[in-house]
């Protein structure tokens, strides 16, 4: 009897197939300063007061809980007070201490590559690159991206994650003096078509289980795509085998598009933006940032794909942000749905709104676990 137990309790284990997996969470624009002012290691100088980072990213903490979280941060990073800011309209300059709390709370995965990068000209980049490989020499999992030389940013910078190679690349609108070349750090232009089109050579050329490319472009306070935006994004899909494009910087969300396994999130709007307007009050879709989670799973080609995606809508996303109240999440999810087909038709990520005033979508089928929970609402 034992032994026929045993056979059984033998059979079962090995007809249930494990399925291994990454999470990626990610979110749109952060800044941790207002306009001209200095770094500090404390915390932010609101009217109120000094207040620490952690009050902060306090709501953000228990979101994430990704294998890889990312973020794109909008500042140079420096704890330098002689530094010449840029001649521009906003210039922003942060603590590396503010950076670390990012890491603290769990963001691993930074983008550096947007129009405020060189807000305190080259040496503002200079200072960002030495104070991000300190951060990535003392916590190796973090990895920070969009900033160096030509030849280095033109190929995807590749890590792993459980098991799983990522590659990453990042371009960015910016001034041409901030182009990197061979010989000075700064950043690749996203509107340098031999650029663009290189980097989609080099990111079909490179081995991954999970492609993404970061960029940092489009007209501010605008939900819908900018003219000729969707096929020049399309290309880097069809042509670099590229899985995932996270698009930023119009500080407000985009439509979602779904191109068969490949997906690409044309803006995520405000993450966490101290000292930026309060967009609470806007209409017209302006009002909220959007915080996504995809699970990723492998598929029998040997590459990741999402089998489930989560849309958490984010307010107060100038201050310590949080999630979007259910019953008003569910209408501003009603009124994105139908702008991402107006503006994408069946393109668009057809995904429906849960109990919880989340969007998600599901492929049938589903095999993990935090899949399955996530759509079970």
């Amino acid at each position: 009897m034992q032994r026929m137990l045993k056979i059984i309790l033998i059979t079962l284990l090995t007809s249930v197939q494990a399925f291994a997996g990454l999470t990626l969470t990610m979110g749109g624009d952060i800044n941790f300063n207002k306009n001209l002012m200095r770094p500090d290691s404390i915390g932010f100088n609101s009217s109120k007061g000094k207040i620490p980072w952690n009050a902060y990213t306090a709501n953000l903490a228990p979101m994430l809980d990704g294998d890889i979280n990312f973020g794109n941060v909008e500042t140079v990073v420096s704890d330098r007070l002689d530094i010449a800011p840029n001649a521009k309209t906003y210039v922003f300059e942060t603590h590396p201490a503010a950076i670390q709390q990012l890491i603290n709370v769990g963001f691993n995965l930074m983008n550096l590559a947007n129009n405020h990068a060189y807000d305190y000209g080259h040496v503002g980049i200079e200072e960002t690159i030495r104070n991000t490989q300190a951060m990535h020499e003392q916590n190796p999992q973090v990895h920070f991206v969009g900033v160096g030389k030509k030849q280095d940013l033109l190929k995807p910078y590749v890590f792993t994650k459980n098991g799983y190679t990522i590659a990453i690349a990042s371009l960015s609108i910016l001034d041409s003096e901030f182009k990197a070349t061979d010989t000075t750090p700064g950043l690749l232009h996203i509107r340098d078509q031999a650029q663009f089109r290189e980097v989609v050579r080099n990111m079909k050329m490179t081995a991954a289980h999970y492609k993404i490319l970061s960029i940092h472009n489009g007209t501010e306070s605008q939900v819908t795509l900018d003219s000729g935006q969707k096929a020049y994004y399309e290309y880097a899909i069809k042509n670099g085998d590229v899985d995932l494009i996270i698009g930023h910087h119009p500080h407000s969300v985009r439509p979602i598009e779904k191109i068969g396994d490949k997906y690409i999130f044309y803006s995520l709007g405000n993450y966490m933006m101290l000292g930026s307007a309060n967009i609470t009050g806007l209409a017209g879709g302006l009002d909220f940032g959007l915080f996504s989670k995809l699970h990723l799973v492998e598929n029998e080609a040997g590459r990741l794909i999402p089998e489930a995606i989560e849309m958490t809508l984010l307010t107060n996303t100038h201050a310590a942000v949080k999630p979007l109240a259910k019953d008003i999440a569910s209408n501003r999810l009603v009124a994105f749905q139908k702008l991402s087909v107006q503006e994408l038709g069946t393109d668009a990520l057809p995904f429906r709104i849960n109990s919880l005033g989340q969007g998600i979508f599901c492929l049938p089928n589903l095999k993990l676990d935090s899949s399955m929970k996530a759509c079970q609402n």
